[in-house]
């Protein structure tokens, strides 16, 4: 798909970069070409796409003869992998940490929106809803989170705190230790992180006798979850824990 898929020829990038109107994230490549011809639909992509993505995606070669889409090996001209371009490729990726710090170029937008495996945290943790529908209205993050934290509710603000949080420090760990973690698991630990601090803030406003009573999460998968409380009488003055 358009806006899923690594299909551009740019030196730096191979990604159509968000965010763009809604209609794109549904269209495939093909359609953006004229009916029933191999050619760009010029008219189209300038409407459909920002001046910088449009001259991009015009650049893009279309071969006659190729019938069947399939994924090539960026560093090898014949498009096929070897583990000898992927050593050279680790090499270089190494030797730009040491000197610049940085695996590649990324802003805030690429970081916490613009990255395509960054939905499937927003889904696990419940908030592509209140995500998605910004990401077509805003141009640049600092916008867009300063949207959510003042319009939504506590709830879900929070939540959307936590998981930026948890972008960031993904990042760092992908980028000093070479450590990458699932997707969908971010957004699920960042719930679970919220969900515990909300617990726990609201017990330490509930009375000690009041009967409420909250819900329990299990742990997720590989991890022990481990429960604490503790109480003040301000009749007795004591304290208790458990």
């Amino acid at each position: 798909m358009v806006m899923n898929n690594p299909w551009l020829r740019e030196k730096d990038n191979w990604w159509v970069r968000g965010p763009q109107v809604q209609g794109v994230h549904d269209l495939y490549v093909k359609d953006l070409f004229l009916p029933e011809v191999k050619q760009w639909d010029v008219g189209k992509v300038n409407f459909l796409f920002d001046r910088v993505e449009d001259e991009a995606i015009l650049r893009v070669s279309l071969v006659e003869e190729v019938v069947e889409d399939m994924l090539v090996w960026q560093e090898e001209r014949n498009g096929e992998y070897s583990v000898k371009s992927r050593y050279k490729l680790w090499r270089g990726v190494q030797s730009n940490i040491r000197h610049y710090g940085s695996e590649e170029d990324e802003d805030e937008w690429h970081v916490f929106f613009g990255c395509v495996s960054t939905s499937q945290s927003w889904r696990a943790a419940c908030l592509s809803s209140i995500i998605y529908p910004r990401i077509q209205t805003f141009y640049d993050a600092k916008s867009l989170i300063f949207d959510v934290c003042s319009r939504e509710d506590r709830r879900d603000a929070g939540k959307f705190d936590v998981l930026l949080e948890s972008f960031w420090r993904s990042r760092n760990d992908v980028l000093w230790q070479d450590d990458r973690e699932d997707a969908i698991r971010i957004g699920l630990q960042a719930y679970h992180n919220w969900y515990d601090w909300f617990l726990a803030r609201n017990e330490h406003n509930v009375c000690a006798t009041s009967n409420n009573s909250v819900d329990w999460i299990p742990p997720m998968i590989d991890q022990v979850k481990c429960n604490v409380d503790a109480g003040f009488n301000n009749v007795g003055g004591t304290t208790n824990r458990g």
